[in-house]
């Protein structure tokens, strides 16, 4: 009986992580294709400077991304602290810090700054990795990591 049952918990994570991952990669498919449209096409183009604008005016005003870097980074430095503490390391830890990251450079370096889609690149990379620590969350709450 409790060999069943953790054999249900390791079939829920198998397809729960295998539909958060197909989430993340169609999120970042949809925004390399939001970034070549914002190129091609003029009305995409204005839409996508006014919604910047906007964004730019509230939660991606420049404080709002200090702060906002800050808080990513400590949850990296968490899960970094995390993944050496722990006895069974998954590629979930090793995900989350990359995506993390990858977080901290999209809002901090001046080259994803100058893009025109760049507070959707922050907003589906914080989804994105939201998305990696649910995950961990999940395998926590299961007790698979």
């Amino acid at each position: 009986m409790l060999l069943k049952q953790e054999n249900q918990r390791n079939n829920f994570n198998k397809i729960f992580s295998a539909l958060v991952h197909i989430i993340q990669v169609i999120l970042i498919f949809a925004l390399s294709i939001l970034s070549y449209l914002s190129d091609k096409k003029a009305g995409v183009n204005h839409h996508i400077i006014y919604m910047s604008y906007k964004y730019k005016e509230g939660i991606y005003s420049t404080l709002s991304l200090n702060i906002q870097s800050i808080i990513i980074a400590l949850i990296v430095i968490l899960i970094a602290f995390r993944l050496l503490k722990s006895r069974r390391i998954t590629k979930e830890f090793y995900i989350a810090i990359l995506i993390g990251i990858f977080l901290l450079i999209i809002i901090n370096w001046s080259f994803f700054k100058s893009m025109i889609a760049y507070v959707y690149f922050i907003m589906v990379f914080e989804i994105v990795f939201a998305l990696q620590i649910l995950i961990i969350l999940i395998n926590k709450m299961l007790g698979i990591s």
